[in-house]
């Protein structure tokens, strides 16, 4: 359903930008932020749409900011 997947887009890239925002937040909190209730279920659509997991991100941005 393509109505489904822009809102899946939407979400995952609003959570990308609050991750780049404030990257010291655990998956769990941004998860639970855009309204997903299963984190399995959240890490597979990230993935999906990122190519990569949230925890990836976010140890990546927290791996700059070190820097």
């Amino acid at each position: 359903d393509v109505c489904s997947s822009d809102l899946r887009i939407v979400r995952i890239r609003e959570t990308v930008r609050k991750m780049l925002e404030h990257p010291g937040g655990h998956v769990t909190d941004y998860m639970d932020d855009m309204g997903y209730s299963d984190q399995a279920h959240f890490q597979r659509e990230f993935k999906w749409y990122t190519g990569m997991t949230p925890g990836s991100l976010l140890k990546i941005l927290g791996d700059r900011a070190e820097r």
